[in-house]
């Protein structure tokens, strides 16, 4: 992991030790089967939700298991306190449905973590537009995840709906009487890729910046690939 996403998370945890008051929360965690990165109270009950058995199956740390699309699936009305959404919205095809699930799941009050790839960016542009084998191609051989791709491991099918950018998360909070109170823009894959080979992270840096220019901002720059946001849910109207 690497120096910028391990700011990110720790300026994260800091809100979130701060914020999350209730020593016993209920926590949905929606696409149980990745991490989610954030350090929950010792006592919480944990719900997981995803739409593969096999995951599920081998996930033992949460209490409760659902299995079902986070698109569709009933959730209960006003039951977690926390909801945890990391790295999964890329992969469904309406990811701001999704997000209405979560929102009428959350007590007023509480709170939903939603951490995903910025579509705009040049990282975002090259994973929606590239074929699923070139993902598995490069967790396998780039990142050296031998089982990338095999036994209903990652990566998954990416959708990467254009709705996945900062701005329309913003107005869908708006519009569902949430709050953004935590908003962070950084870069894990550039530096991921620096990490690598300067030289590839160098190419990078310049077709960002170049796209960024000819698109007249609304596309590429650098360090905006990854977006995490927290939603608080109003108590009033």
């Amino acid at each position: 992991m690497n120096k910028e996403r391990n700011e990110m998370l720790a300026e994260l945890q800091l809100f979130l030790d701060s914020t999350i008051v209730n020593a016993s929360p209920v926590v949905l965690e929606a696409g149980c089967g990745s991490r989610s990165h954030v350090r929950l109270p010792k006592n919480s009950f944990v719900v997981g939700i995803d739409i593969s058995k096999a995951q599920l199956d081998r996930n033992d740390s949460v209490s409760e298991k659902i299995e079902g699309d986070i698109q569709s699936y009933r959730l209960d009305r006003e039951r977690f306190d926390v909801i945890v959404c990391w790295d999964v919205l890329e992969h469904v095809r309406d990811p701001e449905r999704a997000v209405r699930n979560f929102v009428n799941a959350l007590k007023p009050g509480a709170i939903a973590i939603l951490a995903f790839p910025n579509v705009s960016s040049l990282w975002g542009l090259v994973t929606k537009y590239s074929p699923h084998w070139f993902h598995v191609f490069y967790y396998r051989y780039v990142l050296g995840n031998a089982r990338a791709g095999i036994d209903d491991n990652g990566p998954f099918r990416t959708y990467l709906a254009w709705k996945l950018n900062l701005d329309n998360f913003k107005k869908i909070a708006k519009e569902q009487n949430c709050s953004v109170v935590f908003e962070r823009l950084y870069d894990p894959m550039l530096h991921s890729l620096i990490k690598r080979s300067k030289l590839l992270g160098g190419a990078y840096k310049t077709v960002a910046r170049a796209l960024h220019i000819v698109s007249l901002g609304r596309l590429g720059g650098i360090g905006n690939s990854g977006i995490t946001l927290v939603y608080k849910k109003n108590t009033q109207l």
